[in-house]
């Protein structure tokens, strides 16, 4: 199992419990990643309940250092906790995707697209964004 410093035993428990119970959401996701976003990058593999930092990430690509949460109605709920949570994962450089669970279950074709999109601007070096924008 992958250790991550800060990371206490427990976490890595219930990640791995919830791992093998997904939610409806996180299943479409999971499938959304498989078919169509990771056969377009192969070198960037998604982990599912992922445990950095202390926290479980819904999804997380190590090499581009992007994290996917499928939020619910629990998160109408947690929102400080959540702002908190992605403040500390962006100070190690994590970067957070929010969508809801409605967007994962009635649109996934559009957030595949976009999911790409992202991606490909986050592999795409930092001179050439540059230069994009001096033509």
């Amino acid at each position: 199992m992958y250790r991550r410093r800060g990371s206490a035993p427990f976490k890595f428990e219930k990640a791995y419990e919830m791992r093998h119970n997904p939610t409806p959401a996180e299943t479409r996701m999971w499938e959304i990643l498989k078919a169509q976003v990771m056969p377009n990058f192969p070198n960037n593999i998604f982990y599912r309940q992922f445990v950095a930092y202390g926290y479980i990430l819904d999804f997380y690509c190590p090499t581009l250092r992007l994290c996917l949460e499928i939020d619910g109605g629990i998160h109408d709920d947690q929102r400080r906790y959540d702002r908190q949570r992605d403040s500390n994962l962006a100070r190690w450089g994590i970067k957070v995707l929010r969508t809801r669970n409605e967007v994962v279950l009635n649109n996934p074709q559009i957030l595949a697209t976009q999911l790409c999109k992202i991606i490909q601007d986050k592999m795409t070096p930092w001179y050439k964004k540059i230069f994009r924008f001096l033509r």
